[in-house]
């Protein structure tokens, strides 16, 4: 290939003819930034952060669009370009959820919290599941100011979770465009998606802004993989963070057997992603969003079982193995084999060798079949077979009771399996390479290759069966396969309920019909929301710092939640939940009208008012949650004639509430945003810090961070307090899961507190014990309520 050279800042380097100026600098290891170029998509120029000054040309083109000259002179980094890249950086962050980039307790705030906080919606780089990846926030840290000043946007509008799979939220976006050219170069210039509107309202939309599941969209996840900032995100696997390794691997969820990237962490399949842009590379939804969530739903199977002396008992897999085989040999000529077509061919050779040597009859089952052939059916009603193996939920527990010796292998009990006399735990085949499994898993062509063994067969040269026609789903979405093994797709991922595949679970998280009313639900802001129940005996009996554990469904998590206000009059409690897991999520759900399944309280300790008195100064500090927590505590010191500054503080402007009604109840009123759009710049840490000697008292109520920065003042005034929140479990002092450590002692939040002693809170300790069961919770996160294949829709 001809070479050119050019000199990039002083250094002469050697390039391509045919490079971009960014590609010749990329490829000499000279940085310059960027967000909208791509190494495998053509040149847009839409970030204009790649700017560049080049002698003889007017002005400051994008490098990511200017081909590079032999004797070209180019200067990346000068006073002016900088200039104009900050204030690029400005406009563009004005409409980006971006307090983070210019919060002075940043590096503090990510060493204590070095995952982001699940949450509803994501509002800065804390609750952003692609902090990890993001393009944005490498070229913004240490180069962003607000110089300009503009004040951020946040448009609830622009957040979109209505189809399945993908949460969208534009108030990320940053227009670059990847995601469109992607789309575009992986369906051979057909997208589905393109950049609509202009200005403010311009977003990466399909055709007329209908939901992308009612249009062209496959659900490839090709523009989910690309997108540089988190606008697009994988509603299942987003939580688990960025991923140890990567491992090709094959899906094995239909015929077509594509080829994958398998994303690992700690020996956890996190998701699936094509293994390049190229057309031929394209995934199916299935492929892409399904297999992910299949390997990990519950209800897998552990280990294998035998029936011994009329019990069904846990085996290992040599026991269970033996037992098959007893079953082959006793039982040759009436044995019936089944397995999907789908299975590996080594298990499939297998299993066609073990027919030939005992006369059984072999059938492969229909790659999403959910039941047997109806001549086997027939078979199996009419007792024909002494033993079957079959691979699969494809019998009924009715034909199984027909079959005296029935062997099972399967991923997922099935209600067949309580006529079995062996049940095998079924692994998936590359899973066993790539993925922690339990001990007594097996592949299915491990199980059957070992049975085969066992009788000394040779199945290297059996033949193959013709896989059945089927259509590519990579081009027709309406052609997922909707069973997998037997079992139906859509029950072991919900979403699919949004392409018309058929389901028989029900959701596990219906509203409930009758408990405690909602009388009033609204966002007061992003992933915070207010509720009114009817709960007349907890009006009665609430005071100031009390809580209670809600429940929105019968089935859901129970979570401590502050009481904010009451009227025993009118017999309503208010609570204010953030959004941050499955109970917060549907409670943030629920309506005017509907119910809450469960609401337990008031519980914990009343705040101590015994030591204000009339004409004192108290410090109410209020983060998150906290800013409304802090009500009924203030409301109290006010009729008390303590005087009251309350300080609340936010990331940014636009997640500030409960303004109002805190102005009613304080002599003195601060607000602080993390990023000084709002009132002054900071956290109430800086104001206790500034001003804490004039109190006599100063109560701290928020996320850890928050209150672990303002105990570093706790000495500053003669009583200092903090509520605490930990994971609660019973909420009566009887599972001890919210235990925490003050001063080397051990305190239970739900019956010592809420309210401790701020000097000596361990928050080390309490932020490590909140990560905890961090997995679980993931695990236990609603992903399908808003959507279209969710359950409230």
């Amino acid at each position: 290939m001809e070479k050119i050279h050019l000199t990039i800042d002083g250094v002469q380097i050697e390039a391509n003819k045919g490079d971009t100026v960014l590609q010749a600098a990329r490829n000499a290891g000279l940085f310059i930034p960027s967000l909208c170029a791509h190494k495998e998509l053509s040149p847009y120029g839409a970030c204009r952060l790649c700017v560049v000054e080049i002698d003889n040309v007017r002005g400051t083109p994008t490098s990511c669009t200017t081909p590079a000259a032999d004797g070209m002179v180019v200067r990346t980094n000068t006073d002016q370009l900088n200039t104009q890249r900050r204030r690029t950086l400005e406009l563009m962050m004005s409409g980006h959820t971006s307090a983070c980039f210019n919060c002075d307790s940043r590096e503090d705030c990510e060493a204590v919290k070095p995952t982001p906080a699940k949450a509803g919606v994501s509002t800065r780089c804390g609750t952003c599941s692609n902090r990890s990846d993001c393009s944005l926030r490498k070229v913004s840290l240490g180069n962003f100011t607000r110089d300009i000043g503009l004040p951020p946007i946040y448009d609830p509008s622009k957040v979109e979770r209505e189809d399945p799979f993908i949460d969208r939220d534009h108030n990320l976006c940053i227009l670059c465009g990847i995601c469109v050219r992607t789309c575009e170069k992986v369906h051979n210039g057909k997208g589905a998606i393109a950049i609509a509107n202009r200005g403010a309202k311009a977003r990466v939309s399909s055709a007329f802004g209908k939901e992308w599941n009612f249009e062209e969209c496959l659900f490839c996840g090709a523009c989910i993989d690309e997108c540089p900032t988190g606008c697009l995100t994988d509603r299942w696997s987003r939580w688990f963070g960025k991923e140890d390794g990567v491992v090709e691997s094959v899906c094995p969820l239909c015929p077509e057997k594509c080829k994958i990237n398998l994303r690992m962490k700690n020996g956890r399949l996190i998701g699936v992603e094509k293994t390049s842009l190229n057309p031929d590379a394209q995934l199916c939804a299935l492929g892409r969003f399904g297999y992910a969530q299949i390997l990990n739903a519950q209800g897998r199977m552990p280990r294998p079982y035998a029936m011994k002396d009329g019990e069904m008992i846990p085996s290992d897999f040599g026991e269970a193995l033996a037992r098959a085989a007893e079953i082959f040999e006793a039982n040759a000529g009436k044995i019936l084999i089944a397995l999907p077509e789908t299975a590996a061919d080594s298990a499939k050779k297998a299993a066609s060798a073990l027919a030939k040597k005992f006369g059984a009859d072999l059938e492969f089952a229909k790659f999403d079949a959910t039941s047997l052939s109806e001549n086997s059916v027939k078979n199996i009603e009419n007792k024909k077979y002494a033993a079957a193996f079959v691979a699969g939920d494809y019998i009924t527990e009715g034909l199984a009771q027909n079959i005296a010796n029935f062997i099972s292998f399967d991923f997922f009990r099935n209600k067949a399996q309580r006529s079995a006399q062996v049940v095998f735990a079924g692994a998936f085949e590359d899973e066993l390479k790539t993925v922690k499994k339990l001990e007594g898993q097996v592949a299915l062509s491990t199980l059957l290759e070992a049975l085969a063994q066992k009788f000394s067969l040779d199945f290297g040269g059996e033949n193959l069966p013709q896989i059945s026609a089927f259509k590519s789903a990579k081009t027709d979405k309406s052609a997922v396969a909707h069973a997998f093994f037997g079992h139906l797709v859509a029950d072991m991922v919900p979403d699919f309920k949004a392409f018309g595949l058929p389901f028989t679970r029900d959701c596990e998280d219906k509203k409930a019909k009758s408990g405690y009313e909602v009388l009033e639900a609204k966002t007061l802001a992003p992933n915070f929301h207010s509720i009114k129940i009817k709960a007349p005996d907890m009006a009665k009996y609430a005071k100031p710092g009390q809580f209670a554990i809600l429940m929105a469904n019968e089935k859901s998590e129970r979570s401590p939640f502050t009481i904010i206000d009451w009227n025993e009059k009118e017999g309503w409690v208010q609570f204010v939940l953030e959004e941050v897991g499955r109970s917060s999520a549907e409670l943030g759900m629920l309506k005017k009208g509907d119910f809450l399944a469960a609401a337990s309280g008031p519980l914990g300790t009343p705040f101590d008012f015994s030591p204000f008195k009339a004409g004192q100064k108290a410090l109410l500090m209020g983060g998150c949650y906290g800013i409304a927590a802090v009500y009924p505590v203030a409301r109290k010191l006010k009729e008390l004639g303590v005087k009251t500054t309350i300080a609340i503080e936010a990331s940014t402007a636009f997640m500030l509430f409960f303004e109002s009604e805190l102005k009613t109840v304080a002599d003195e009123f601060i607000v602080m945003t993390r990023d000084g759009t709002k009132g002054s710049k900071g956290g109430c840490s800086n104001v206790y810090e500034a001003r804490g000697a004039e109190f006599d008292a100063a109560v701290a109520v928020g996320c850890v961070f928050m209150m672990m920065q303002c105990s570093r003042h706790a000495s500053k005034t003669p009583i200092s307090l903090c509520s605490l929140n930990p994971i609660m479990v019973d909420g009566t002092g009887m599972c001890g899961a919210c235990r925490v450590s003050l001063g080397g002692d051990t305190k239970f939040a739900c019956v010592d507190g809420p309210f401790f002693d701020l000097g000596k809170v361990d928050f080390n300790e309490l932020a490590k014990r909140r990560t905890a069961y961090s997995l679980l919770e993931i695990d236990a996160m609603p992903r399908h309520l808003h959507s279209n294949g969710g359950c409230h829709k």
